[in-house]
């Protein structure tokens, strides 16, 4: 790569290229993990949504600017869905053709920046772990990815593919993935296919060929933006590594292509719930503001506290009904 004078100071970039149609209170919390890098450049892009997103992510950019060294804000109101598209979690080709050229523009942005590294990064992806970037960095690796977790085995890396012509195939369960994805083995992994949060070292010279736009020209497998960039990867002779020395944050299972909006909240919810468990609680970003929450019945005509005291009572007696007599001093 050609060298010339850049500004030190400038050392990353964010790229958040698919951000879904969540509840307003789901978004706050999104936003509380999205890192927060000093000196570094953001680059946020968002369309395609049917709720408030867009004016989320721009409060909490107003709010966070002058943490970052630039940013680049890209929203698109309208259309709220592509015209092939039979749901908001359907995925035609215009969808991920859209997205494969968001993540190529913010590629092309870094490196005219002369980023030394960028950090793509899914908005539905929580990194729960403030020293991810720093962790990653040291591995010194040109395209590694933190392994997130979910509610199963589901996680952002495969370990196998399967045997195609021309050498490249689709997923493969492998004796290798529940492995490293329970910590059985730890470390940082050699591995086909990365996506959803990964970082690409920009100062590598290989990394000049990473390309997420137009696919490669000898790619000819399933028009799909993960599988493309690994391809990508791959003919430009870049390793790409999986970490799992540490807990960096979390990822949604992936959603079929016929399930709606609330399903996918509630998909996320059950991940927050997983991410407590043992571990502090998920807090809304202080940098947006959260709705107030509006009391509700859960669906019941009246809830009050006299039935939780009658629960507890008749849950009593049964206990103490089933206790050995020695217990009841008989």
């Amino acid at each position: 790569m050609a060298k010339r004078e850049k500004d030190p100071s400038y050392s990353s970039s964010i790229c958040s290229p698919a951000v879904s149609s969540l509840s307003s209170t789901l978004q706050t919390l999104i936003m509380k993990y999205l890192p927060l890098f000093a000196n570094g450049g953001g680059w946020v892009a968002t369309d395609h949504n049917a709720d408030n997103t867009t004016a989320i992510l721009r409060e909490w950019l107003k709010n966070v600017q002058n943490l970052y060294h630039d940013v680049e804000w890209r929203p698109m109101e309208d259309p709220q869905s592509y015209p092939e598209e039979m749901g908001p979690k359907h995925w035609p080709s215009s969808r991920f053709t859209h997205v494969m050229k968001l993540r190529q523009a913010a590629l092309r942005a870094a490196r005219e920046k002369w980023s030394d590294y960028i950090l793509f990064l899914d908005t539905d992806n929580l990194l729960t772990n403030p020293e991810t970037l720093n962790l990653l960095i040291a591995e010194n690796k040109t395209l590694v990815a933190p392994m997130l977790e979910s509610r199963f085995l589901y996680s952002n890396f495969w370990c196998g593919i399967t045997p195609q012509a021309g050498g490249w195939g689709y997923y493969k369960r492998t004796l290798d993935y529940p492995l490293i994805r329970e910590w059985k083995r730890t470390g940082c992994f050699a591995v086909p296919m990365i996506h959803s949060t990964f970082l690409i070292d920009l100062r590598k010279e290989a990394s000049t060929k990473l390309m997420f736009y137009p696919p490669h020209q000898d790619y000819t497998w399933s028009f799909d933006d993960i599988m493309v960039f690994a391809f990508s990867s791959r003919q430009a002779g870049i390793q790409m590594f999986i970490c799992n020395r540490e807990h960096y944050g979390f990822l949604p299972m992936p959603l079929k292509s016929h399930q709606t909006l609330q399903e996918e909240t509630e998909n996320f919810v059950h991940m927050l719930i997983e991410a407590m468990i043992d571990r502090p609680p998920i807090e809304p970003s202080q940098y947006v503001s959260v709705p107030p929450k509006r009391p509700d019945k859960m669906g019941f005509d009246e809830v009050r506290n006299l039935f939780c005291c009658h629960r507890f009572a008749i849950h009593y007696v049964l206990l103490v009904a089933e206790l050995p007599d020695v217990f009841l001093g008989v």
